[in-house]
């Protein structure tokens, strides 16, 4: 999928969960993403940023992090560890480039979670056979773990800046001025 086809599917998924969202009257726009992509991935485990959060602090039960966007994303920020692989690559690339997964869980992000909810989809047995625990998607993406206030890092280090993928992605973030959409910009442009 090319990045301008994303940024529309984006678009359109953001402004139906937000007619979702008016019709049901509680559910935020980036829960109604969520819990549409769980529907059409459930072989897929749902994490939390919470829940990831909390198996990375312990080294018994830390996952295999996977980040499933683009270079200039991943280079805006990314969740501490993450290993970026592209979202289209094959199975066998994905086996490769994540190495020794026997007894560990593997959890795919993206921006909100479309990208890695296929990404670990189409991964799954792979994964599964090399000896993985289990397979899973990190709800609601990196703009959730950064909503709930997670760390992020950059080249550099720690970072609050994170890449929305579009400027229809910035609106799901509760804290839009720290959007960018590439490093070194003081502002996201559109956003």
């Amino acid at each position: 999928m090319t990045h301008r086809r994303f940024r529309l599917l984006v678009a359109l998924v953001v402004s139906a969960a937000a007619l979702d969202v008016t019709a049901a009257g509680a559910e935020s726009p980036l829960a109604g993403i969520s819990s549409k992509l769980e529907r059409q991935y459930p072989d897929l485990v749902q994490l939390t940023p919470e829940e990831l959060g909390k198996r990375q602090a312990d080294p018994a039960a830390a996952p295999v992090v996977i980040d499933a966007r683009s270079p200039a994303e991943y280079a805006v920020s990314h969740i501490k560890g993450a290993i970026r692989i592209d979202a289209n690559a094959s199975p066998a690339a994905v086996v490769e480039a994540v190495g020794d997964v026997t007894g560990k869980s593997v959890v795919v992000y993206c921006t909100v979670g479309g990208r890695s909810s296929h990404l670990a989809s189409a991964a799954r047995a792979a994964l599964l056979a090399k000896g993985a625990r289990d397979v899973g998607n990190l709800k609601g993406g990196v703009l959730a773990w950064h909503n709930a206030g997670l760390p992020l890092v950059d080249e550099a280090g720690a970072t609050e800046l994170v890449h929305p993928s579009s400027p229809e992605g910035a609106r799901l973030l509760d804290r839009p001025s720290l959007a960018r959409m590439s490093p070194g910009t003081k502002t996201c442009a559109n956003c």
